[in-house]
């Protein structure tokens, strides 16, 4: 029953070697590598997921492996405890880029939060001009590259943008974030959320055109 424990997390299976015992010319073995060939075929019998290294602590080799595994258990573990929102569904070309979302939390582990965009234009229009003030747009074109042209008006758009979406993150949990923005919300709505994007990436992982692939490996 033990094994079963572990099926589905990451493993790593490690056994040592003979060492040297100083000052005597002795070598020691404790029976590890026969212990753990028992072991390596049951979790391979089993299906499970594991990675075999043999070595003694402190050898390169050793390091080098451990240095690829760690890192990629930590992924694996923040991946099954992901919340990714999707605003809106892969639109003409992005079909490429799209991802089964039950396929995607089976193999990698995050959940998929899928909400339509109308969502967003609804909270964006509850939100007034007036709640958007003169300081916040000027530190706006002082912080980002901002063409003169672009009037305050266009500014306070995407203002209501960053708002309402960092209030949808708030409400359901994101970890990240991606957004159909094409071709909706470019043709009909006379909008794409380009910049407030770009704002919002400074503190969470977030990404357009409803790529699950781009936003996952984020």
């Amino acid at each position: 029953y033990l094994i079963k424990d572990f099926l589905n997390k990451p493993v790593l299976l490690w056994s040592h070697t003979m060492w040297d015992e100083k000052g005597k010319n002795e070598y020691w073995d404790l029976g590890a590598f026969a212990g753990v060939g028992v072991i390596k075929k049951t979790l391979k019998d089993f299906g499970a997921n594991f990675k075999f290294i043999y070595g003694m602590p402190g050898e390169k080799k050793i390091k080098e492996e451990l240095d690829l595994f760690i890192p990629a258990v930590k992924a694996i573990k923040k991946l099954n405890f992901s919340r990714i929102g999707l605003l809106g569904a892969p639109s003409m070309g992005m079909y490429t880029g799209w991802q089964d979302p039950l396929t995607l939390e089976k193999i990698l582990g995050p959940n998929i939060n899928q909400i339509d965009q109308y969502m967003l234009i609804e909270k964006v229009g509850k939100i007034k001009d007036s709640d958007i003030s003169s300081e916040l747009i000027n530190e706006l074109r002082k912080k980002w590259v901002i063409d003169k042209d672009i009037g305050d008006d266009l500014l306070i758009q995407n203002t209501k943008f960053v708002m309402a979406i960092i209030e949808m993150i708030n409400e359901n949990y994101w970890d990240g974030f991606t957004i159909k923005c094409q071709y909706e919300f470019s043709t009909h709505y006379k909008f794409t959320p380009c910049l407030p994007l770009s704002i919002l990436a400074d503190v969470i992982p977030c990404s357009c055109e409803g790529d699950l692939p781009l936003i996952t490996t984020q």
